[in-house]
């Protein structure tokens, strides 16, 4: 069903967060970066801080979550006007940020990837792929149809927007998007919009309702976001302030990164590749976060790749920790979250859960 590989997509953003969560480690710069550093002299715009709390629900593995932005200077980037700031998520426990670079002009959105509060005082961050934009969501679509969400005449207007052939996030399909009035009972004013898909991961519509300003930062953020009768992820604004992240961090100007659309292998070989239950199709992506093919992989490698995307690179898997891990799954309990690291980062124990 195709709503359920939406979940799955979703699924990944929690993992490339919990796989953070475990490396904790400064990561360095390629040589060919494609991220346009801070320069020395360009002045900086002060500007009245802006906190957006997000709870997360159906968030992947976990369930919930929690997710904080903050913007706190705008700057050119290049020849556009662009808001710098910090994301913090919270899973587990623990705390993991990334810088980000929103652009005034259509709402586009750049992140680095996650990694602890100490590499955020470096100016070495890279740009990935950002599969799941949780203030921004819908500008994404819009970005990759080629139109501005930022302007009002999508949201003045009495009949859907189609949008055709959009690559967002691992799909490609289109959208409707019909506004239907507004919400002033929400904790900030909003326009709610309807976004019917028919992508290559879902069928379906989300529920979704947008302020065009909040504070002094226009920008359409979301205020709650829901999937069709609550089977997929959902997100909503918690509250907003006027607050700075309080880490000593470096600014940088990240630029967007955009992904070649990769299709999913089509239902012959996915069967093919599951039969006899010892297999199944993941990915494999780039240092950039993008799908550069599917592949055919089979149970232990499965188990391999979980449990190294949950340890620093480097550390070997832990025998007492594989054994675990296989006796959950056989107890279809295939999920599961790290408990115990050793002081160089290596996976010492797990819990397991449906």
């Amino acid at each position: 069903m195709k709503q359920k590989k939406f979940l799955i997509i979703f699924a990944v953003f929690a993992v490339l967060i919990l796989a953070g969560f475990s490396c904790g480690k400064k990561e360095a710069a390629p040589a060919n970066v494609s991220t346009a550093k801070i320069e020395e002299k360009a002045k900086e715009e002060v500007i009245n801080p802006l906190k957006l709390e997000y709870t997360l629900k159906n968030a992947g593995p976990g369930g919930e979550g929690a997710i904080t932005y903050f913007l706190e200077s705008k700057k050119k980037c290049g020849d556009r006007e662009a808001y710098l700031g910090l994301a913090k998520v919270d899973m587990q426990g623990q705390s993991q940020y990334a810088k980000v670079t929103i652009y005034a002009d259509n709402g586009e959105m750049a992140t680095s990837r996650w990694n602890n509060e100490e590499a955020m005082a470096f100016d070495d961050s890279v740009s990935i792929s950002n599969d799941m934009n949780i203030p921004l969501a819908i500008n994404d679509i819009f970005n990759a149809a080629g139109k501005n969400f930022n302007s009002p005449e999508y949201w003045q207007i009495n009949v859907p927007t189609v949008l055709k052939d959009v690559v967002s996030g691992r799909s490609k399909g289109n959208y409707s998007v019909i506004p239907q009035g507004e919400d002033n009972t929400a904790i900030v004013p909003c326009t709610k919009f309807k976004i019917v898909a028919k992508t290559t991961t879902m069928d379906g519509y989300f529920n979704a309702c947008v302020a065009s300003k909040i504070n002094n930062i226009s920008l359409s953020f979301i205020v709650s976001m829901a999937f069709q009768n609550n089977q997929g992820p959902s997100w909503q604004l918690k509250s907003f302030t006027s607050e700075k992240s309080g880490l000593a961090w470096i600014p940088q100007c990240l630029e967007p990164v955009k992904c070649a659309f990769i299709p999913q292998p089509e239902q012959a070989e996915r069967s093919a590749c599951e039969a006899g239950g010892k297999a199944r199709i993941e990915t494999e992506t780039d240092d950039k976060g993008c799908v550069i093919k599917y592949k055919c992989m089979a149970e232990l490698d499965q188990v391999k790749d979980a449990l190294n995307r949950t340890q620093r690179p480097g550390c070997s898997i832990n025998q007492t920790v594989l054994n675990k891990y296989f006796a959950c799954r056989k107890n279809n309990q295939p999920n599961f979250e790290p408990t115990k690291y050793d002081e160089g980062g290596c996976l010492l124990d797990i819990n397991c859960r449906q």
